[in-house]
C-alpha cells in the first residue's frame, strides 16, 4: 500500500510556472528513470517497474520520474506529483514537462453530470486545445456507461489518457508506447487524489472507489496481462483516432 507521503513541489522543482499556452523549460541531458522501448511485454516490464519510482515520488523521497521513449528522435517526459495549486486543483495533481521542446501540461479531474473528466490545462488551469482538439475527455465506454469496478476504471482512464498522450505527443510516438506513458501517468494521477482528496478528487473517489492497493494491482500483474492491456490501449487510441498514423 502506499502511505500518505508529502510531495513539495515548489518552482524549482518543476510544478511552479505560469503561462498563457504551454510553459516552457531547459531540458535535463541526465540518464531517463525508465525508457520504453521495444514490444508489449518488454513495456510492460517497464511499466511494472515504474511502480516503485511512483510509490518512492509518493513518499517524498523522489522528486520526479523522467519517462524516455523514442519518436522522431529520444524523448523524454518529466512527471512531478504537484500539490494544490490556485486556479488549477485543490489536490495533489501531475505536472509533465516534454524535455525536448519545453511544454509542460497538468493533468487534472473534470466532474459534470457524475462523470469525470480527465483535463489537459497549462499553468494557469486553462483548458489546452491542440491541433483544434479540446483536451479533456470523458471516462466512459464508447456508449456512455461507466465502469463497475475499481480495476476497470483504473482501465479507461488510462485508455482516454492516452488518446490524449497521443495528440499531444504526436503520430511520430509508437500507439503502444503512448498507452504505457498513460499507464503510468494515469496511477500517478489517482495516487495524487487517493493523498489528498478535495473537491472534485473527492467526488470521483467516492465513484470509482479507488484504493492504493488497487494502483498497485493495476501495475504490478504478470507481464502477460499487463501486456495485453498494453495492447488494448494502443488498439483504442487507433478506434477513437483512426486518422492519426503510425
Amino acid at each position: 500500500m502506499l502511505p500518505l507521503g508529502v510531495v513539495m513541489c515548489e518552482f524549482l522543482k518543476g510544478c511552479g510556472g505560469s503561462s498563457n499556452g504551454l510553459q516552457s523549460e531547459q531540458p535535463n541531458i541526465a540518464q531517463p528513470d525508465i525508457i520504453l522501448t521495444g514490444n508489449e511485454s518488454e513495456l510492460a516490464e517497464q511499466v511494472r517497474l515504474g511502480y516503485a519510482k511512483l510509490h518512492e515520488m509518493a513518499e517524498g523521497a523522489r522528486e520526479y520520474l523522467r519517462i524516455g521513449f523514442y519518436g522522431s528522435r529520444r524523448e523524454v517526459l518529466r512527471m512531478h506529483l504537484c500539490e494544490p495549486k490556485g486556479g488549477v486543483a485543490n489536490y495533489k495533481h501531475v505536472r509533465l514537462v516534454r524535455e525536448s521542446t519545453g511544454e509542460a501540461v497538468r493533468l487534472v479531474w473534470g466532474w459534470d453530470k457524475l462523470k469525470p473528466q480527465i483535463r489537459f490545462v497549462n499553468d494557469d488551469g486553462e483548458l489546452l486545445t491542440i491541433n483544434g482538439v479540446e483536451m479533456e475527455f470523458w471516462v466512459t465506454d464508447a456508449k456512455g456507461r461507466l465502469p463497475t469496478n475499481s480495476i476497470d476504471w483504473l482501465s479507461l482512464g488510462a485508455k482516454w489518457l492516452a488518446v490524449g498522450f497521443a495528440i499531444w505527443l504526436g503520430a511520430q510516438v509508437a500507439k503502444l508506447v503512448v498507452s504505457a506513458i498513460a499507464f503510468l501517468a494515469f496511477s500517478a494521477m489517482v495516487v495524487g487524489a487517493l493523498m489528498m482528496a478535495a473537491g472534485i478528487a473527492k467526488s470521483i473517489l467516492e465513484l470509482t472507489g479507488w484504493t492504493f492497493d488497487d494502483v498497485k494491482n493495476f501495475l504490478v500483474r504478470a507481464v502477460e496481462e499487463l501486456a495485453s492491456a498494453l495492447l488494448e490501449g494502443a488498439k483504442f487510441i487507433e478506434q477513437v483516432l483512426p486518422g492519426l498514423a503510425a
